[in-house]
């Protein structure tokens, strides 16, 4: 979720099975950062891919693969309904960080607050459970 520039962003990665919500604040926009960013996040968990957008930021992506083992898949140039579950994800997120929010000014513990309560939000698709109560009940057991 992009932030203006020189106001910091937020990488947001969500599993489309269980719509588990995983984020991570990040203060510049460039590849090395968007790297660093995605590694940090993904550690310990069991993510097998990744379908990112065409930013710069996600050039280094060679070196995610090669670091982590996640294959990594692009979205078609203009079709954001490739990642429509991140999409919406992030939309929801804004609720919470306007556009033209300063990601300087957003602690690590205040977006964690967040995730972690859209991830204790009761989702339609997933029979009213929320991720964490998917992820404990039906998805990994």
């Amino acid at each position: 979720m992009g932030g203006a520039i020189g106001k910091g962003c937020v990488l947001t990665l969500v599993d489309r099975k269980s719509r588990m919500l995983y984020t991570d604040l990040r203060r510049g926009h460039g590849s090395e950062e968007g790297k660093q960013s995605i590694m940090r996040t993904v550690e310990g968990k069991s993510i097998l891919s990744l379908t990112l957008d065409r930013g710069s930021e996600f050039a280094k992506f060679k070196e995610i693969e090669k670091g982590t083992g996640i294959t990594i898949y692009f979205a078609d140039p203009h079709s954001p309904w490739q990642r429509g579950t991140n999409e919406n994800t992030n939309d929801i997120l804004r609720f919470f960080f306007p556009k033209g929010t300063n990601f300087y000014q957003v602690t690590n513990q205040q977006l964690q607050q967040v995730t972690t309560l859209l991830n204790n939000r009761p989702r339609k698709c997933l029979n009213w459970l929320s991720p964490l109560e998917f992820i404990s009940t039906k998805c990994c057991t």
